[in-house]
């Protein structure tokens, strides 16, 4: 293998495996923001600073992907109004949904329908298989929406980590709601020329790092959509 020729593709996999890790932790804390139920230090002016969780119905799973759609936005918009009511900043909501979702909400009768849209298609089209907002939120899709349970392994630290994923189906968020503090930023290493391990392999070793803390910070700043 030339070393050279592969090398800028070695570091992009390590940087997008960094990526990735960040972005599943990140729908971690912000389903156990979601899921907080406790108002921060018990005040009567707190009333409402807890998180947003819909229930999708028990006959979404064998409805048309049109109705599928339709049951999203409609639990969509039902926690946006929730956090109006919580006194969260709605002008910069983000809505994160995973493919399959995705695909719905462009098969539903309302959300890039010209009736319900202007008719220039600026909110998307069908040709183009784009949904740039749903009742005044951005609307984007991710893998990680959707995970399997996490344990904490040996290094893990925060108990918001630790959460079951599995029938959460869509993110709701302000910026608010989660907080990262970046302890590293990422970085690169590689064997120095001449090295044992270069030497003993005939190859450089790379190692792609950083060091993160994420958390709640306003917990009616998230909502998250699963299914029963």
């Amino acid at each position: 293998m030339n070393f050279y020729e592969d090398r800028s593709d070695i570091t992009n996999q390590l940087g997008l495996a960094l990526a990735y890790e960040w972005d599943k932790r990140a729908a971690r804390v912000l389903y156990a923001a979601a899921k907080t139920t406790t108002e921060p230090l018990a005040k009567t002016i707190n009333a409402n600073r807890t998180g947003h969780s819909a229930t999708l119905s028990s006959g979404y799973a064998a409805a048309t992907k049109n109705a599928k759609g339709d049951e999203l936005i409609e639990k969509i918009s039902g926690i946006k109004v929730e956090m109006k009511k919580a006194d969260v900043p709605t002008e910069n909501l983000v809505c994160v949904v995973g493919p399959d979702e995705y695909d719905y909400l462009l098969d539903s009768t309302r959300a890039i329908n010209t009736d319900f849209n202007s008719g220039g298609g600026e909110n998307g089209s069908f040709a183009a298989g784009r949904v740039l907002r749903v009742k005044g939120i951005d609307v984007y899709e991710s893998n990680h929406v959707t995970q399997a349970s996490y344990t904490n392994g040996t290094y893990d630290k925060n108990a918001a980590y630790q959460q079951n994923l599995s029938k959460n189906k869509a993110c709701i968020f302000h910026k608010d709601a989660i907080g990262v503090l970046t302890l590293k930023s990422p970085s690169l290493q590689v064997t120095g020329e001449g090295s044992s391990f270069n030497v003993m392999y005939q190859s450089s070793l790379l190692v792609a790092r950083m060091a993160i803390g994420m958390n709640v910070l306003r917990a009616e700043c998230a909502g998250v959509i699963e299914i029963p």
